[in-house]
């Protein structure tokens, strides 16, 4: 006869004996991850080795008495990945807002500091661009290519702020990460040497042709 929980209890069994590398002086094996059979459940798996456990073998470095995840129906889901979506999409419109809006005024205290302090017009045109399109992607492409700088140098500038992609993606990128383990201040520095790497890139191939 074919009893199908013993033949998976015997099957872990053998992947115990076969994997195993004894420790502590052979009073036990390591098994890792391949005491699990591929061909069960999590579940399934999980009630072979409670079983064992029953029987007296001890069994460290897994949690065999983790619970069944709680069912979730195709109707909680769908709501919950609406909700989620609306959620995300409103919050990255807010930041494009808010930082659009925080770009122009900044545009405005620019050109006022150059007229104050009575900057080239090339050195404010780069000052400008840049800054803006540290904050703001978009309005500092924009303000680089409608200056007067030569093509080669706007060519930089927007090369790198396309690669930094500037502080409002950034606050759009933690605005839907904000339930994960994200480490800000390397997504910023990684950013930065993308951009960086672009400019050098881009003076390389400008010399080149």
């Amino acid at each position: 006869m074919y009893y199908p929980f013993l033949h998976n209890v015997s099957a872990i069994l053998m992947n115990i004996g076969y994997h195993g590398m004894p420790v502590e002086n052979a009073q036990s094996l390591a098994c890792g991850n391949t005491v699990f059979n591929g061909k069960l459940s999590v579940t399934k798996n999980l009630e072979c080795l409670r079983f064992l456990a029953d029987c007296g073998i001890c069994i460290d470095g897994i949690d065999i008495n983790e619970k069944k995840q709680k069912y979730i129906s195709f109707y909680d889901a769908f709501n919950s990945s609406i909700y989620k979506s609306v959620a995300s999409i409103l919050s990255i419109g807010g930041v494009i807002v808010i930082f659009s809006v925080f770009s122009n005024f900044f545009d405005a205290i620019l050109i006022s500091a150059s007229e104050y302090f009575s900057l080239s017009a090339q050195h404010s045109d780069i000052i400008h661009s840049v800054s803006v399109g540290i904050l703001e992607i978009a309005n500092g492409c924009s303000v680089a290519a409608s200056s007067s700088l030569p093509t080669d140098i706007k060519l930089i500038i927007i090369n790198f702020l396309i690669s930094f992609s500037g502080i409002s993606v950034i606050f759009q990128t933690l605005a839907v990460t904000n339930d994960f383990n994200f480490n800000i201040g390397n997504y910023i520095f990684y950013r930065a040497i993308q951009g960086i790497t672009s400019v050098i890139i881009c003076i390389g191939m400008l010399i080149i042709t």
